[in-house]
């Protein structure tokens, strides 16, 4: 039987030189029994250097406490030249445990 768990994130773009959150690209996690985790339950790798153009990949993940196993949604955040239009900004309102 597969397993109800998943991290939903989405892929983000912001301009060299904006502030970059994790939870910008963090959507939900639900666990096993289809229960919601906690903000604070979510680890997130990678990083994000805002002051250089590129694309740059998040892991957040978390382990479920009814399997044992680790849960990982993946993002990409694209730092575009002070130059390039984006089409969406970065922003966060809620914060994520490193």
């Amino acid at each position: 039987m597969k397993s109800k768990a998943y991290v939903k994130t989405t892929d983000t773009k912001i301009t060299e030189m904006s502030a970059w959150f994790a939870a910008s690209n963090f959507i939900e996690a639900i666990n096993s029994q289809g229960e919601k985790v906690e903000n604070d339950e979510i680890s997130v790798s990678g990083k994000v250097n805002p002051h250089l153009a590129g694309d740059y990949h998040i892991i957040y993940s978390f382990t479920d406490p009814y399997l044992g196993e680790i849960v990982e949604g993946h993002a990409t955040v694209t730092v575009l030249s002070a130059k390039s239009k984006i089409s969406k900004t970065a922003k966060a309102s809620m914060s994520l445990k490193k």
